[in-house]
């Protein structure tokens, strides 16, 4: 009996070690939760900062060209204020005034443009597509990723 007393109480010890072990195991993994969470929080602030800014724009845009808010009331309520559910509505409007106005903007300097013989090219001006304008041209310069990336540039294009 002495002895099944020791083995129990052996198998206790090491049982208990196991408990602490899985224990401690589980702590550091929510530690890590932990950390993780707090990253993904501050990735959100930094976003909703973004997004805070972004609405604060779209809605100087939609003021300076005077889109007309009545729509908006109409589909959403009087409470047409910009948020995430209803930003895309604002920039359907905006891109619809902006048309607009390219549009009128196409018709007057169609106006002050000398007229030309040809019916294809008299349509090239009217549709804003002016003959003589060539496409620009946009050399796009992505971000660094960081020193590795320096170094590389820098040993490809050296500094005289």
């Amino acid at each position: 009996i002495k002895k099944e007393i020791e083995e129990f109480k052996a198998l206790g010890v090491r049982l208990e070690q196991e408990h602490r072990s899985i224990l401690k195991n589980i702590e550091g993994k929510q530690e890590e939760a932990v950390k993780q969470a707090d990253g993904y929080q501050q990735q959100l602030k930094g976003v909703m900062k973004i997004l805070d800014q972004l609405k604060l724009g779209i809605d100087s845009l939609f003021k300076k060209i005077n889109c007309d808010r009545s729509v908006l009331d109409e589909m959403l309520g009087a409470s047409s204020s910009i948020r995430e559910a209803n930003i895309m509505q604002y920039l359907g409007l905006i891109e619809q005034k902006t048309n607009e106005l390219l549009a009128a903007q196409s018709f007057l300097d169609s106006k002050n443009y000398d007229k030309p013989n040809d019916p294809q090219e008299t349509a090239r001006v009217l549709l804003g597509q002016l003959v003589d304008l060539q496409p620009a041209v946009f050399e796009i310069q992505p971000p660094g990723t960081g020193r590795s990336y320096c170094r590389w540039m820098d040993s490809m294009h050296p500094i005289p």
